[in-house]
């Protein structure tokens, strides 16, 4: 078929099926239709991290970054999956342009927080966990995560601290 939903719909009905080669197949023939359609890059990187293989799910990211630059939905999700990998630098510039572009999306605030916070740059990750609180997306654990920030920083003054890696 020459129809780009076409394919994709045969891409789920094959995943649905346990045939994930097909599906894998079916997905790169839709990029052969439209290869501007960066969507299918984030449903491959998906299936790919449900199968962890996390090379492939950054590549994948990586090239729908390539064709679809300033995509609100697609900068939050990159940025998340780099936090996921510990990719904390990709992970901020992701999260930032995002923010750029939805100044008022709370959770690409709290996840730059969580990846600020990971690379030991407290006063950066509690500006970002404070604007979260600002735009009226309080939830308990992010007030332990602001606490424990306070804590670590106040901590790391005086004396050294094992770097612990925290997650999402």
């Amino acid at each position: 078929p020459n129809n780009i939903t076409t394919h994709i719909y045969l891409a789920l009905l094959y995943m649905d099926e346990g045939k994930y080669e097909e599906a894998v197949q079916e997905y790169k023939d839709a990029l052969r239709v439209d290869p501007s359609y960066a969507r299918i890059h984030v449903y491959l990187a998906l299936f790919y991290e449900g199968q962890n293989r996390i090379d492939e799910v950054i590549l994948e990211y990586k090239e729908s970054l390539g064709i679809e630059k300033g995509d609100i939905e697609l900068n939050y999700a990159r940025g998340c999956i780099y936090l996921k990998y510990q990719k904390y630098d990709e992970a901020i510039l992701e999260f930032k342009e995002e923010i750029q572009l939805n100044p008022k999306n709370a959770l690409a605030f709290y996840h730059l927080g969580l990846a600020y916070q990971n690379q030991w740059n407290s006063d950066d990750a509690i500006k970002c966990y404070k604007e979260f609180i600002r735009l009226g997306r309080f939830e308990y654990d992010l007030l332990v995560r602001y606490v424990e920030v306070e804590i670590t920083t106040s901590h790391l003054r005086s004396f050294p601290h094992p770097r612990i890696k925290l997650q999402l």
